[in-house]
């Protein structure tokens, strides 16, 4: 499989995107190779289709680091799809609707910031699964929990 460029993006400029966007968040967490990627993609699409497919998924940390990719994607001219835990197959999950564009996916960014007891809420980073809340819940003995409701309307 070749890369996949987005709209107007020389390979070129891309290379210079991605390599900017390693500088941001660490080698790490850019992801170019297909094996890599296969995760960001719908796993309900035929393995042949390309449609929506990413050319890179960058995985950054902090709030900083989202405000570096997005001006640097700018700079750059090169589109985002942006994902928390991108595992809501069947409703798109990480697959971006422009192809070839950069993937920014949030799961690193997964800590419980607060939990108030007393109003019954929680502050979470984009990446925070239901367990990851859970967990913190638990860990800190409050009197709560979460439910997961569908709403019929």
């Amino acid at each position: 499989m070749s890369i996949v460029l987005p709209p107007e993006v020389s390979e070129r400029s891309l290379e210079r995107a991605v390599q900017a966007f390693r500088d941001v968040v660490g080698p790490d967490h850019v992801l170019t190779e297909p094996d890599q990627m296969r995760e960001f993609r719908d796993p309900f699409w035929h393995a042949d289709w390309d449609d929506y497919e990413a050319c890179a998924v960058v995985q950054p940390g902090s709030v900083e680091e989202i405000q570096a990719i997005v001006r640097l994607a700018n700079e750059h001219r090169v589109p985002l799809w942006a994902t928390s835990q991108g595992r809501n197959n069947g409703y798109g999950g990480s697959s971006p609707r422009v192809r070839g564009s950069v993937v920014v996916n949030l799961r690193r960014m997964n800590r419980v910031l607060t939990i108030d007891e007393e109003l019954g809420y929680a502050e979470v980073e984009p990446g925070v699964s239901w367990y990851d809340l859970y967990a913190a819940i638990q860990a800190g003995g409050h009197r709560l929990s979460i439910t997961s409701r569908l709403h019929n309307q």
